[in-house]
């Protein structure tokens, strides 16, 4: 069966771990950006399609790892399980709302997601940055995480270059990368707004 957009969406799974597996199971390369598109148009096997349909389809994973796993989450502290089990699940939430999605900026709701991300709660910043560290530049600037910190020091900013009059063509440059992926803790000391010219002309462009 060829993979169409409805049935994409309908069998496999809303959680970003859910679509993964799934997509894995079916041969599709998820180390690629855009892989969630690639979903649509692949040719998958009618076994799977009967285990979408009736909600067994299993994920392909080793037993032994997974046992070892329980094993080593069985063995810590009864106090330290459940707090690791919601970082890991508000990190992923802020990953998938944030840094993996280039989909949803709302440019009327800025300050709320600013404020947002500065207060999400048992959120690991070592991953977050990480995963940001990991983007190339041009895929670090359409994330909604910079998108957001981009267009609010636009804002505060009153649309004005801090180097020249202009007005237009703004963007936002950072003039230390000493805390890149965590620029939302230091925008006033890592960040300025330039125009377009001005920019070029710090960059040597």
């Amino acid at each position: 069966m060829i993979v169409t957009e409805e049935f994409r969406d309908k069998y496999f799974g809303i959680r970003i771990g859910t679509k993964m597996r799934r997509a894995r199971k079916c041969g599709v390369d998820i180390t690629v950006r855009g892989w969630w598109d690639r979903v649509v148009g692949i040719e998958i096997a009618d076994e799977y399609v009967k285990e979408l349909e009736k909600g067994t389809f299993k994920a392909p994973l080793k037993h032994k790892k997974t046992k070892n796993k329980q094993k080593r989450i069985n063995s810590k502290s009864a106090t330290s399980a459940p707090i690791q089990h919601e970082n890991s699940s508000e990190t992923q939430k802020f990953l998938s709302e944030y840094v993996y999605n280039d989909e949803d900026f709302d440019k009327t709701m800025i300050g709320y997601h600013i404020n947002r991300m500065i207060h999400y709660k048992n959120v690991d910043w070592d991953v977050i940055q990480e995963k940001l560290l990991r983007l190339e530049h041009k895929d670090f600037c359409i994330t909604n995480y910079w998108r957001y910190i981009s267009a609010y020091q636009i804002i505060k900013h009153n649309h004005h270059c801090n180097r020249c009059p202009r007005e237009t063509m703004l963007q936002t440059h950072h003039k230390t990368y000493l805390h890149k992926g965590r620029e939302i803790f230091f925008m006033e000391q890592d960040l300025e707004v330039l125009c377009m010219y001005c920019h070029r002309q710090e960059h040597s462009l």
